[in-house]
């Protein structure tokens, strides 16, 4: 899951919200085998990094993430900014 120009479903994303608020985010492992996120999610504030809640949720529901690869490199959003 990238951040920039993710456009989750409305009813899966209303899901997801709705599981974060059954949760303690200071206490719950949301890690995932074998992903760096996992990594980073462990040495980061837990509450500031949605994706790899996000991404603990799409692995429970067997949720998938698609992404547009579309000729010439064009893209539908950038982050002009990242490194």
């Amino acid at each position: 899951v990238g951040s920039h120009g993710f456009s989750p479903h409305p009813t899966q994303w209303q899901a997801f919200m709705l599981w974060i608020d059954s949760i303690d985010l200071d206490t719950f492992d949301v890690s995932t085998p074998g992903l760096i996120t996992s990594d980073w999610w462990r040495g980061s504030d837990k509450r500031n990094m949605w994706t790899q809640h996000l991404i603990y949720f799409c692995r429970q529901h067997a949720l998938y993430t698609l992404y547009v690869n579309l000729p010439g490199s064009e893209t539908l959003a950038a982050h002009m900014r990242e490194k």
